[in-house]
């Protein structure tokens, strides 16, 4: 998840929100997640791609 350091400390409004951007969409929006191939695709983006795709469920 991409925020801002001051976007989750103690007391701010994300965290008393629910903590998440996936769950406060507002309008539709396209998300693209680009990778050179999934033959050498590290493990860590393959987590953050299952991650996508989980959060945004049949929109993907």
């Amino acid at each position: 998840m991409l925020v801002t350091k001051s976007a989750i400390r103690p007391g701010s409004n994300f965290n008393r929100q629910g903590g998440s951007i996936f769950h406060q969409r507002q309008q539709q929006t396209q998300l693209y997640a680009i990778y050179p191939s999934r033959r050498q695709l590290q493990a860590k983006v393959r987590v953050f791609i299952d991650f996508l795709l989980e959060e945004l469920g049949q929109q993907a």
